[in-house]
């Protein structure tokens, strides 16, 4: 029996490739053998000549090469030369691995991708020039090829992660096109000083030049939006950079180590700067980079000294506070922000425990959770009925506060967290004022059963009022209302065919957001008529007087028109009069 399985398992084996339609075939001085493909062959056993020069040819039998097995040439380290022909059209994964004695490779015309790992390790590979038609190379397709000095690349798609990793001979790299380069593309490529990155680039995958020590000049194009986190980490030599204005946010770590660094310029878009990104550089290290003991890069903060003095005051211009940046700061006593600030992260001031007075600007939409905790102002300012505000923010409730609460006039926003797993509370009566309810605000209140949103509530954010189990009642006076996708939702054991909303009436005005709301989520919607709706704000109000002076332009034109007949007409009849009087 076990002879029969053998001899069977045998058959398999040999028939295998003619019942696919391959066709193994020794080729005999060539040394080559292939099965077919859909589009013609693939190379499955080569031999490689004495010289260590290999010339793959256009066809065999008749039949067009368009493939090499991966294992083919894998770790043949008797392969110094390679010549690919014409019809190849994608190199497989880890073809010429670990050919370490492979210098030099002339690519066919017709090549579009170069797979995973496909030269890797090729030691003694000294430069690469791909043909026209190549679209992607990708990931570590030539990492580890320690001894690649130039690399020349035409209109490619993507470059993938890690396809130049640890080339520490790597000098001269040019591309003609690319819109996508992979994480740690050229990480420990030591040698490289200098890049060139073209217009169409879209994203710089993280730490995709980390550890490059001598790259001195980086040139990136507009139109790139995402610049990974650590890209440039240890890039030792680097002290200038400029940055396109089409790039949003600036990651965490993004110059790290950097210790010659002394000069970034930031793009105008920049909405978003992460408080590690110059973490390491000579940017940082430089005291007088600091005013008032706050290291600004441009209108972001990124760093504080010790100690700050016992007033802070943040400069005008500043739109949010990160949380990371003051730690330890214990002798500040006051802290004034401008009206520039929209957001304070969660946990921004706390354990700043001197603390006493705080004066926040007007602008603030966002207040995180504990942003103020473990200080002076938090422990010893007086509530108002149970209730801690600062100027028009309210900061946190006392844990027994209960019953029907009222959140006085004035009040902007509700800082995240600020009544969280209430269980006392019944109500909440919300200002005309509001125009924020933060994070989690009413996170775990499970004794409220209905809430009415004030006209001016622009937005309601992520969590506001989840796990309140018994509210079942929203009504929205506002037509414009933002309410984060996850609102309402039950967080925490929900069963699968629960529903995520245990709200089940959403009252508003009929084309309002609110009934978008409730459509998108299943929620039943009671059209009412809605109050008087709020006036546009400042900023608004400034955008829709932006056009008066052209009006007031077009009717100056209009008089001035007007004035210039009347003075022809005055003129006219003067002459006329004149001609009269002469005769």
């Amino acid at each position: 029996m076990k002879k029969a399985i053998a001899l069977l398992f045998t058959l398999i084996l040999v028939s295998t490739p003619l019942l696919f339609g391959g066709n193994a075939l020794a080729q005999g001085t060539d040394g080559l053998e292939y099965t077919e493909n859909q589009n013609g062959i693939t190379l499955t056993a080569i031999d490689i000549p004495e010289n260590g020069i290999l010339k793959i040819p256009e066809k065999l039998d008749g039949k067009t090469v368009t493939d090499i097995s991966g294992r083919a040439i894998l770790k043949r380290t008797e392969i110094v030369e390679v010549h690919l022909p014409d019809g190849l059209t994608e190199i497989s994964a880890a073809c010429f691995s670990d050919c370490i004695n492979l210098k030099k490779i002339v690519f066919g015309k017709k090549l579009k991708d170069i797979k995973h790992y496909a030269f890797t390790g090729c030691t003694s590979l000294e430069s690469v020039s791909l043909p026209s038609s190549v679209e992607n190379i990708a990931i570590g397709a030539f990492a580890n090829c320690s001894s690649l000095k130039r690399v020349e690349l035409p209109s490619v798609k993507s470059i993938g992660s890690s396809a130049f990793e640890g080339c520490a001979a790597l000098k001269e790299f040019s591309v003609k096109a690319v819109s996508e380069i992979g994480a740690e593309c050229f990480k420990d490529c030591t040698a490289l000083e200098s890049i060139t990155l073209p217009k169409g680039i879209s994203k710089i995958g993280e730490r995709a030049f980390s550890g490059c020590a001598a790259l001195k000049k980086v040139s990136l194009s507009e139109g790139l939006s995402e610049l990974g986190a650590y890209a440039f980490v240890g890039c030792t030599a680097m002290e200038k950079i400029t940055l396109p204005d089409s790039l949003t946010v600036i990651s965490h770590g993004l110059f790290s180590d950097c210790t010659s660094l002394k000069e970034i310029n930031i793009g105008k878009a920049v909405e978003e700067v992460a408080v590690t990104a110059v973490d390491g550089t000579a940017f940082k290290d430089d005291r007088k980079n600091y005013t008032d003991g706050v290291l600004y890069l441009e209108n972001f903060i990124v760093g504080s000294d010790l100690p700050l003095p016992e007033k802070v005051r943040i400069k005008d211009g500043v739109t949010y506070i990160p949380r990371g940046v003051f730690t330890k700061h214990y002798g500040i006593a006051s802290l004034t922000l401008p009206d520039s600030v929209k957001v304070i992260e969660n946990g921004a001031f706390s354990g700043w425990l001197g603390l006493k007075e705080v004066s926040l600007g007007k602008g603030i939409t966002e207040i995180g959770a504990g942003a103020f905790e473990n200080t002076r102002f938090y422990s010893e300012s007086p509530r108002e009925d149970g209730l801690l505000y600062a100027g028009n923010y309210l900061i946190a409730a006392d844990e027994n506060i209960g019953g029907d609460i009222k959140i006085k006039e004035g009040t902007r926003v509700i800082a995240a967290h600020a009544f969280l797993n209430n269980d006392n509370i019944r109500s909440v009566t919300l200002p005309e004022s509001l125009v924020g309810i933060g994070y989690g605000a009413f996170l775990g209140c499970r004794s409220i059963h209905e809430i009415t949103l004030p006209a001016g509530l622009k937005q309601v954010g992520s969590y506001a009022f989840s796990n309140c189990f018994f509210l079942d009642t929203v009504t929205v006076l506002g037509m414009n209302t933002e309410f984060d996708e996850n609102w309402c939702r039950y967080r925490y054991g929900l069963d699968s065919d629960d529903s995520p909303y245990k709200v089940e009436l959403i009252r508003g005005g009929k084309g309002s957001k609110a009934e978008k709301l409730a459509e998108d989520t299943g929620i039943r919607f009671e059209a009412i008529e809605l109050p008087e709706q709020p006036p546009l704000e400042e900023e608004e109000e400034e955008d829709a007087g932006s056009a008066d002076p052209a009006h007031s332009g077009e009717f100056i034109w209009i008089l001035s028109g007007a004035g210039l007949v009347l003075v022809a007409a005055v003129i006219v009849i003067l002459l006329k009069k004149k001609s009269t009087k002469d005769r």
